[in-house]
C-alpha cells in the first residue's frame, strides 16, 4: 500500500523556460546505460526516473493508516499548513462551441524547467463532459521537451503517468534525462484534474487529517466528503474524470498539436490510460510501451493480499537460493513473519530520526513496510539486512520509511497526488467489479497478518462517500488490439505482477512481453537493457527487439 508523499521541494513552481539553448548532443543514447540496477541499501532511481509515487500505482484511497504516534495523543484533525482553496479555479458557466474544441492556448510553464532542453508549454482547452458542453471547459497542462536532435522522428512519445491521480510536471525528476529525446520529442501533461491542470481534484481537506492519529478513519472519511461537496458545488462533475475521459483527452491534443501518429509510453496506472486508449481511441497511436502493467481485467483490490504474498515469496526464495543470503539470513520467510507476529501481539517503539517524535508499529505496518520497499528495484537487495536489523531491534530503515508516511508538509506546495481524481476512477471503474466475497477468497491461504493489513473494507466506504456512478462492464474486460506493443514487467512487482502482463498480452495480437528478473515496480527507469530494447522498439514497432541484453540480468546480489 502507498500512501502519497509530500512532494519533493526541489521542483516547485517556477519560471517559465524563455530563451532555449543550442540542444544537447544526444549523449542519454540507451547505447551507454548502464544494464542493471544499483545494489547498494536503499537506492534511488536512475537519473531519468521519476520520484516516488508518481511511478506507483496508488492503491491506497486514504492516507489512514494503522501507525500510531504515542502519547501525548495528537488529534485526528490538525490545523492545515496551508488553507484550503475556495473551488476550483475555472468558471464552470464557461461554455464553448464544440466546433471549437479542442483549443490549444499557448501559455508560461507552471512549473520548474530545465535548461538543458527547450520546453514549451499549452493549456488544451476541452470540454469537461463531451456528452454535455454545459458542463463547461477544463484545461489540461501540457509540455514539450525538444528532442536532443534538430530533426526529431515526427512521432513523438507521450509520457503516461502512474496514480491514478498523479502529477506528471510537478514531482518528478528531470525529463530532460529520457532517452526517448535521443531522436524523438517528449510530450508530458498534467491529466484531467491534477497538478497544473485546472481545475485540481486535489482534497487539501485530507491533509488536516492526521493518518497516525486515533480515529484518523472517521476524520478522513468527513474530510473526504467535505472535499467533495466543495469540488460539486464549484461546478465539478466528479463522474467527467476517469480513463476513458483521459484517453478522449489523448486524441484532442494529438489533433490540435497537428501530429499524425504518435507512442505512448505508460507506466503503472499510465498503461490503464494506454490500454484504454487503445479501446476507444486507437487512431494515431503507432505504438505503445507498457511499463508494469495495470490491464482493466485484474482485480486489483481483491488480489492485493495474494499479489503481496507472491512478492514476498519470490524475494524469501531468492535470498534462500543464495548461498551468502541463505548464510547470513537462514529462513527469511519464517523470520518475517515471526517478527511481524510479535510486533501484531506486542506493538514496538520507534523513534523519528526526523524530529524525534515516536511511532506505534504493529505488525500490519510492518507488512505494509516490506510491500511498498518492494516497487524500488534499488532497495531490494537490502531487504534481507532491513529484516533482520528490525528484528534485532535497529529500526534506522523503518523510522525512515514512517517519516515518509507522516502527514504532508503542504507549506511548500500542493501534494503530488489529487485525491479526488484517485477517487473518481477507482471508485468508478475499479471498486465496483470486487467485493468483500471476492477478496476473502482470493487471500484465503494467505497469513492472516497479510490479508488483514490489504483489507480494502476501507476503501469500499471511500467510495460511499465519493458516490460517482459506476462504469460499465467493459472496464473489466480484456483489450484487444493489434498495435504494436511492449509489456515490460518486474519479477518481484509487489503490486502489478508478471502473471498481468501475460494476461494483457493475449489479447495484444503484436505484442511481447519481457519480465526483468530482481525488479520491482518500474522497469525502464531502472534498466539500461530496458532503454536499449525500448529505443529499439521505437525504430521498428513491428519487430520483436533484441533482447540479448537481458541474458546477463539476474537478481542483484543481496547487501550483507
Amino acid at each position: 500500500m502507498t500512501d502519497p508523499r509530500p512532494p519533493d521541494p526541489g521542483f516547485v513552481s517556477g519560471p517559465p523556460f524563455i530563451s532555449a539553448p543550442p540542444p544537447i548532443p544526444p549523449s542519454v543514447s540507451p547505447a551507454g546505460w548502464v544494464a542493471g540496477p544499483p545494489v547498494s541499501g536503499r537506492g534511488t532511481r536512475s537519473r531519468f526516473a521519476v520520484a516516488g509515487v508518481v511511478t506507483a500505482l496508488i492503491v491506497a484511497l486514504t492516507g489512514a493508516g494503522v501507525i500510531q504516534l504515542l502519547a501525548p495523543e495528537p488529534p485526528a484533525v490538525r490545523p492545515l499548513a496551508t488553507p484550503v482553496a475556495s473551488g476550483p479555479t475555472f468558471d464552470p458557466s464557461r461554455t464553448a462551441d464544440p466546433s471549437a474544441l479542442p483549443m490549444l492556448e499557448p501559455t508560461a510553464c507552471r512549473f520548474q524547467v530545465s535548461r538543458r532542453r527547450a520546453v514549451t508549454c499549452d493549456d488544451l482547452v476541452v470540454a469537461q463532459d463531451r456528452a454535455d458542453p454545459s458542463a463547461g471547459v477544463i484545461r489540461i497542462h501540457v509540455a514539450v521537451f525538444a528532442s536532443a536532435v534538430p530533426d526529431p522522428e515526427p512521432d513523438p512519445v507521450v509520457y503516461l503517468v502512474g496514480g491514478p491521480g498523479a502529477t506528471a510536471l510537478q514531482d518528478l525528476e528531470d525529463f530532460t534525462e529520457y532517452p526517448f529525446l535521443a531522436d524523438r520529442d517528449l510530450i508530458v501533461f498534467d491529466q484531467r484534474g491534477t497538478g497544473h491542470s485546472v481545475p485540481s481534484l486535489d482534497c487539501p481537506e485530507e491533509d488536516s487529517v492526521d493518518p497516525l492519529a486515533l480515529g484518523s478513519a472517521t476524520a478522513a472519511l468527513d474530510a473526504i466528503g467535505t472535499c467533495r461537496e466543495r469540488l460539486v458545488s464549484a461546478g465539478v462533475d466528479l463522474a467527467a474524470y476517469d480513463s476513458a475521459a483521459i484517453a478522449a483527452d489523448l486524441t484532442d491534443l494529438r489533433k490540435a498539436l497537428g501530429i499524425a501518429e504518435w507512442n505512448l509510453y505508460g507506466i503503472s496506472y499510465g498503461t490503464r490510460v494506454a490500454l484504454t486508449a487503445m479501446r476507444d481511441q486507437p487512431a494515431g497511436i503507432r505504438s505503445v510501451i507498457l511499463d508494469s502493467v495495470y490491464p482493466p481485467q485484474v482485480d486489483l483490490y481483491g488480489q492485493r493480499a495474494s499479489d503481496a504474498e507472491r512478492a514476498f515469496d519470490v524475494l524469501f526464495a531468492a535470498c534462500s537460493g543464495d548461498a551468502s543470503c541463505e548464510r547470513r539470513h537462514p529462513d527469511l520467510g519464517a523470520a518475517f513473519s515471526a517478527v511481524a507476529s510479535r510486533f501484531e501481539q506486542v506493538p514496538v517503539t520507534v523513534t523519528s530520526e526526523r524530529d524525534g517524535h515516536q511511532y506505534r508499529v504493529d505488525g500490519e505496518t510492518l507488512v505494509d513496510f516490506l510491500f511498498d520497499e518492494m516497487y524500488d528495484t534499488a532497495a531490494i537487495p537490502g531487504l534481507p539486512a532491513v529484516i533482520d536489523d528490525i528484528d534485532a531491534g535497529q529500526y534506522a530503515e523503518l523510522a525512515q520509511y514512517l517519516d515518509d508516511r507522516a502527514p504532508p508538509d503542504t507549506s511548500s506546495g500542493p501534494d503530488d497526488i489529487a485525491d479526488g481524481m484517485h477517487y473518481s476512477v477507482q471508485c468508478s471503474e475499479e471498486m465496483p467489479f470486487t467485493s468483500a466475497d471476492a477478496y476473502a477468497s482470493a487471500s484465503a491461504s494467505v497469513p492472516a497478518i497479510v490479508r488483514d493489513a490489504f483489507d480494502p473494507a476501507f476503501q469500499q466506504r471511500v467510495c460511499g462517500v465519493w458516490d460517482v456512478p459506476a462504469l460499465g462492464p467493459i472496464e473489466n474486460q480484456p483489450v484487444t488490439s493489434d498495435i504494436p506493443t511492449l509489456i515490460l514487467s518486474g519479477e518481484d512487482d509487489p503490486i502489478t505482477p508478471p502473471a498481468w502482463a501475460a494476461e494483457a498480452s493475449a489479447t495484444l495480437s503484436h505484442s511481447n512481453v519481457f519480465e526483468f528478473p530482481g525488479a520491482g515496480h518500474g522497469i525502464l527507469p531502472d534498466f539500461g537493457c530496458a532503454a536499449s530494447m525500448t529505443a529499439a522498439f521505437l525504430d521498428a514497432p513491428t519487430v520483436v527487439p533484441d533482447a540479448s541484453c537481458m541474458d546477463g540480468l539476474r537478481q542483484a546480489p543481496f547487501v550483507p
